[in-house]
């Protein structure tokens, strides 16, 4: 069984046992749960044999009333709905995408600071070669 079967059965058993917004919370739950686990190493099999039967977590799930994790597990939800589209992953991370913009106008804002002070410094060199320049060729022009 993959990934995708496990959870096509989890959510098949709990399909109104529960309301439908603690379903696609649970959903959302578990299919991060075994994307963290697979990113820390453990092979997709490992993680499912330690899960153990969907339908079996599905009974559990629907016997108790809220556990626990599962709270912490709505209010990660919860934060991760209202931020989805709004972050962009830099290497392994996400970063939300106003720090990204920021950071690259502030780049920006630095780099064309360093390039005045360069032309700034350079402006006297640049003005007495251009006015030499144009004495020469009308000097050579006559």
């Amino acid at each position: 069984m993959d990934k995708y079967e496990f959870v096509r059965q989890l959510n098949a058993s709990l399909k109104g046992k529960i309301s439908e917004r603690e379903l696609d919370d649970i959903m959302v739950y578990y299919q991060d749960y075994i994307d963290t686990e697979i990113k820390k190493g453990r092979s997709e099999t490992e993680v499912l044999q330690a899960l153990g039967s969907p339908r079996l977590l599905a009974r559990s799930i629907a016997q108790t009333e809220q556990p626990e994790y599962i709270q912490e597990a709505y209010e990660d939800t919860e934060t991760y709905y209202e931020q989805k589209g709004k972050r962009i992953r830099v290497g392994n991370r996400m970063v939300p995408l106003w720090l990204v913009l920021v950071l690259v106008i502030l780049g920006l804002v630095v780099i064309l600071a360093v390039v005045f002070k360069i032309l700034i410094a350079l402006l006297p060199v640049i003005l007495v070669g251009s006015a030499v320049m144009f004495v020469y060729r009308k000097l050579k022009g006559r």
